[in-house]
C-alpha cells in the first residue's frame, strides 16, 4: 500500500492479543500486514513481551534504524524516529506518552500517545481513566506539569485500544475535555 505523498506520516497502531508478534504461529500473518503497511511509527497494545519485539521490527524493515519504548506492561512504541523522551502518564499505567525526534522530516517533534484502557464492562475505571488522561493534558498544556517539557505547537496523535464499549460520555471526555 504506497503512500499518497511520500512525505506523509504513517502509523499503525494494533492490539496483538497477548503478544501475538512473537507468537510462531501468527508472526508471519503480524509481518504481512506490517510490511504492507510499511509505518513510520508502531504503537501496540496487550504486548508485554519487550525482549523479542524490537529485533523483530528491525529484521523487518532493515532499510531503517527502529527504536522503542515501552513503559507499561502491554504497551509499545516502535519508531523509526528516535524517541527523545518517554513516560507512563496517568496512574493506572494505562497510558503511556513518548516524544519522536520527527524535526528533520516534519520541521517539529510529534507527540505519541498510546493507551489501552480497562476492557469490556468495567466502565467506572475506564471513564476515571480518561477522566484523568485529559486532566493531565490539560495541566500538561496549560502549566507545562507534564512528565517532561514540552514544546509550545508540538503535535500529537492520541490511539490504541480504548475500548469505547460503554458510556458515550468515555468519547465526549476525551474528544472535548468533559471530565
Amino acid at each position: 500500500l504506497e503512500k499518497i505523498n511520500e512525505n506523509d506520516l504513517r502509523i499503525v497502531s494494533y492490539n496483538t492479543l497477548n503478544e501475538g508478534m512473537i507468537d510462531n504461529e501468527r508472526r508471519n500473518h503480524f509481518k504481512r500486514i506490517l510490511q504492507a503497511l510499511n509505518p513510520d511509527i508502531i504503537a501496540l497494545q496487550e504486548h508485554s513481551e519487550w525482549d523479542e519485539i524490537l529485533g523483530i521490527i528491525q529484521s523487518w524493515f532493515p532499510q531503517n534504524q527502529w527504536y522503542a519504548s515501552w513503559t507499561y506492561r502491554d504497551l509499545v512504541i516502535l519508531s523509526r524516529f528516535p524517541i527523545l523522551n518517554d513516560a507512563t502518564l496517568i496512574s493506572s499505567g494505562r497510558t503511556m506518552v513518548a516524544l519522536l525526534d520527527t524535526e528533520d522530516e516534519f520541521g517539529k517533534k510529534l507527540l505519541l500517545f498510546n493507551s489501552h484502557l480497562s476492557c469490556c464492562d468495567n466502565d467506572e475505571d475506564r471513564q476515571e481513566q480518561v477522566d484523568e488522561f485529559s486532566g493531565v493534558w490539560r495541566d500538561w498544556v496549560k502549566n507545562g506539569s507534564g512528565p517532561f517539557e514540552l514544546e509550545f505547537g508540538t503535535p500529537f496523535v492520541h490511539l490504541g485500544d480504548f475500548n469505547y464499549v460503554g458510556y458515550n460520555q468515555q468519547i465526549k471526555t476525551i474528544s472535548d475535555g468533559d471530565i
